[in-house]
């Protein structure tokens, strides 16, 4: 928290608005907030400052419809200072007030935010009243709670840029500044922002009870620094970030979750393949190849700054080290898997190598997602409304005898079986199953379920018997290939337009219904 009214050497301090009040002052221009823009009496308001020198606002407010205004600068004196009519002159309203230094992880919800400022303010002589505007970082400008909490408090909120933030670091130590160069926010923001140039209250963390029992609400002096997700119940120090393990489902985002969508658009590092990667771009969860630079990193839109890391089966434990460091940094990392990441997916290689590096301190959170399973069986109708079963065919890390018993198993026990990488010795498992299972039991060969043309092989499905399935072998194309083989109730059913694979609940009829 910055306290009001001290005075140092000159300095000339940088940083950005973000007000989002509702109301107008006489001088506000209909043509900037028509273009989206934030006009320089928007900028006045946001940092409760008045404009001295009205007519320059006419040079600077068309500067910032050409997008040529630089931040807001700050010179502290005493010292006179010469300005012409392109410069604009803010004055404080108050002899007095405080500043909101203000940190988060992605994602805080508005309400913790509200409630880390009032459990600071608690520790101080002020409230709401005496608060000049909220203080933060260019890199958590967007925050949607911290907008939708200052909105709600009528304060405005000013953004600082690392530069600015480097030259007034806190006290309070964080591994943010040596993994990514950026100091702690709140302490540092609030400096920048203060009259004193001094802190009032050091850094603060906020603790809120919520269903999964205490969840950590971190604060960074007068701080909302917490994310409402099921990620930790535990504690975790609020200059950490969050590793989310993201299943995308089948194929192309359509059959996506939203929050898997939300949480690859706010990560500060997305990992994934190209393969998904090009899936995600289809919809913009991802921005466009072009837009990425040699480094790989992108901003968005919304001006969020990404770094998109390229995924190999090769490096999949260079890249969980990368994820480690990166949320050590501060930063929300979303690790891509297709389908769902717990299903033959990455889930299981992140908690390994967390626990190969001892990283006890990762927040780790699973994203789920719709596996090939379920996006191959809606594909080609309602195959596994009865007990079934998923076998990979994969034998990287287990030996061929124990999948062979798994398969038998499956097969003696009339479980509808999901074969997952049937490019590995499919015909050796349809074998199998058949020693344990008549030939006319039905079976759907699915490839690339949910992808359109955008997979490897393209989207396609043909239904056989398990007699027949090694006949189609031209059908069995690649990892995105999966057969599902019925149970001895499995049937075909068809309409005007297309045939059906179903196997019913246990044999019921309509009036069981």
């Amino acid at each position: 928290m910055g306290d009001p009214d001290h005075r140092r050497s000159p300095r000339r301090e940088s940083g950005r608005t973000g007000s989002r009040h509702d109301g107008r002052d006489p001088g506000d221009d209909d043509g900037l907030e028509a273009a989206g823009k934030q006009g320089v009496e928007a900028q006045a308001k946001a940092m409760d400052t008045h404009v001295v020198n009205g007519r320059s606002t006419i040079q600077t407010n068309l500067a910032v419809l050409d997008d040529e205004l630089g931040p807001v600068a700050r010179l502290d004196g005493p010292q006179a200072v010469l300005v012409g009519d392109d410069v604009t002159v803010l004055k404080r309203n108050n002899d007095e007030g405080i500043v909101l230094g203000t940190g988060s992880v992605s994602g805080a919800a508005a309400d913790s935010f509200i409630t880390a400022w009032e459990n600071a303010l608690d520790e101080t002589e002020y409230d709401f009243e005496d608060v000049e505007f909220v203080a933060t970082a260019t890199r958590k400008e967007d925050e949607e709670g911290l907008l939708e909490a200052a909105e709600e408090l009528d304060l405005g909120v000013v953004a600082f840029d690392k530069e600015t933030l480097l030259d007034h670091e806190g006290p309070s130590p964080s591994k943010s500044k040596e993994l990514i160069g950026w100091p702690g926010i709140s302490e540092a923001s609030a400096i920048a922002g203060g009259r004193e140039q001094e802190l009032l209250l050091e850094k603060t963390e906020l603790r809120q009870r919520g269903d999964g029992g205490d969840r950590p609400m971190s604060s960074e002096s007068v701080d909302g620094d917490g994310k409402h997700t099921a990620a930790t119940a535990a504690d975790r120090p609020d200059d950490l970030g969050i590793l989310s393990v993201v299943g995308i489902g089948p194929g192309l985002p359509a059959d996506m979750t939203k929050r898997a969508k939300d949480v690859i658009e706010t990560a500060d590092c997305v990992i994934a393949s190209d393969l998904y990667q090009a899936f995600l771009r289809e919809d913009g969860t991802l921005p466009p190849a072009e837009e990425v630079d040699d480094d790989g990193f992108v901003t968005r839109d919304n001006g969020h700054e990404q770094e998109i890391i390229r995924s190999t089966m090769g490096r999949q434990i260079e890249l969980a080290k990368v994820a480690f460091e990166r949320v050590r940094a501060g930063d929300d990392v979303a690790h891509v898997s297709g389908g769902d990441p717990s299903v033959y997916g990455k889930s299981d290689l992140i908690f390994k190598m967390a626990e190969e590096e001892d990283a006890t301190d990762i927040p780790i959170e699973i994203v789920p997602g719709v596996t090939a399973a379920l996006g191959g069986g809606a594909m080609v109708g309602a195959p596994l409304c009865n007990d079934f079963c998923t076998i990979s065919l994969s034998d990287k890390w287990r030996g061929w005898e124990e999948i062979e018993e798994k398969l038998r198993a499956a097969a003696i026990s009339d479980f509808v079986i999901v074969l997952y990488n049937c490019w590995r010795n499919y015909e050796k498992a349809v074998d199998i199953v058949r020693e344990e299972r008549t030939d006319d039991a039905l079976v759907s060969i699915v490839n690339d379920a949910g992808r359109d043309d955008a997979g490897r092989n393209g989207e396609s499905h043909v239904i056989t018997t398990l007699g027949e399935a090694t006949a189609h072998d031209d059908k069995v194309s690649g990892m995105g290939t999966s057969l599902i083989i019925g149970n001895h109730e499995t049937e075909t059913w068809s309409n005007d337009y297309r045939t059906f694979l179903v196997t019913p609940r246990g044999g019921r009829d309509v009036e069981d219904f």
